[in-house]
């Protein structure tokens, strides 16, 4: 891949952070499912190979919420992500 200012040069010390990507956003059958999600999963996955192969740590973090919140439509959402 060619280096350039939208694809920099990873190294050892290049962390990537994965920020809350669950099966449920990227799937169209998930509970949570975003439009378009499946679509950055190949960039996604890239970013965390390139970054490996530098010897960068990959870092991943899930959301949380409490038992009742509005996100659910137990609790009066739609349970649905509409973004």
């Amino acid at each position: 891949m060619p280096t350039d200012a939208s694809h920099p040069d990873y190294s050892p010390a290049t962390a990537l952070i994965v920020v809350d990507m669950q099966h449920d956003f990227a799937d169209p059958a998930g509970s949570l499912y975003v439009r378009g999600g499946e679509d950055l999963l190949p960039g996604i996955v890239a970013e965390i190979e390139r970054t490996r192969e530098a010897g960068g740590p990959v870092l991943y973090t899930q959301d949380w919420h409490p038992k009742h919140t509005p996100h659910f439509a137990a609790d009066g959402g739609s349970g649905r992500c509409t973004a």
